[in-house]
């Protein structure tokens, strides 16, 4: 019993060892260089960093010039197929950008609107082709044709599916 005590205590001291010295950006059991420093593999990346993670989101997300009006939907989750093989989901935000002479007092149907967007992905899901590259043209058809069930579609000018946050099924 003690014996198995004193090789857990072995082990769990272990593997502090070797994640302390991975924590601290150099390999276990490495040879410092001639002049006695270890040598820097680069930057260390921290998890909490947010700065670039913002940009991309701000990038992605943020005002468009080119739609100045826009409704944006709560997320949607839009299945990925490839070979009518459910492969993953993306999460995308549907901003649908209004013409200047459009009614603007939509945002009251937006649960209502959300709903059609999620039938209308689950009916045409985004498409994965031979090549890996995404088809989103058919969903995004599909969606606008949504809007039109609240929106006159001379009032839209055109929808954009935002996001590119893609989980795979395994």
């Amino acid at each position: 019993m003690l014996a198995g005590m004193i090789k857990r205590v072995l082990l769990i001291t272990v593997v502090f060892a070797f994640t302390a010295s991975a924590q601290a950006g150099e390999a276990p059991h490495s040879a410092a260089p001639e002049g006695g420093a270890p040598a820097s593999e680069g930057p260390v990346e921290l998890y909490n960093a947010r700065d670039e993670a913002a940009d991309r989101a701000m990038a992605i997300f943020g005002p468009d010039e080119t739609c100045q009006r826009n409704l944006d939907s709560p997320p949607v989750v839009v299945p990925v197929t490839e070979d009518d093989r459910l492969t993953g989901y993306a999460f995308v935000v549907p901003r649908i950008c209004l013409k200047r002479s459009g009614r603007f007092d939509h945002l009251s149907n937006i649960h209502f609107l959300t709903d059609r967007f999620l039938r209308a992905a689950h009916r045409t899901p985004f498409q994965v082709h031979a090549d890996g590259t995404l088809d989103r043209e058919a969903t995004e058809a599909a969606m606008l044709a949504a809007v039109a069930e609240f929106i006159p579609a001379e009032d839209v000018d055109r929808l954009d599916l935002l996001g590119e946050d893609i989980r795979y099924v395994r």
